[in-house]
């Protein structure tokens, strides 16, 4: 769970562009839209991987994610790579 601060620091055209508009009060979908606060924080990100999960091939997964399933949703190519919409 992201603090109100937190939320706020998010981007409202990523948090629109989650799943069903979710995002915009404090959910994420496991899926996919995780890659949306992974994004707004990267160097939490980047440590939550390596230290608590011990999987440093992860790091560069979240913004392929990103990429691929929310850049879409605002309206952007994307790349479609990973998840089916």
């Amino acid at each position: 769970m992201l603090s109100v601060e937190r939320l706020a620091a998010i981007p409202l055209e990523h948090l629109s562009a989650s799943l069903g508009g979710q995002g915009l009060f404090g959910y994420f979908e496991e899926d996919c839209d995780w890659s949306i606060v992974a994004v707004a924080f990267p160097e939490e990100w980047r440590t939550f991987v390596i230290d608590r999960l011990h999987e440093p091939d992860l790091v560069d997964v979240a913004p392929r994610m990103f990429e691929a399933w929310v850049v879409p949703r605002m309206g952007g190519a994307g790349t479609g790579a990973l998840c089916a919409p």
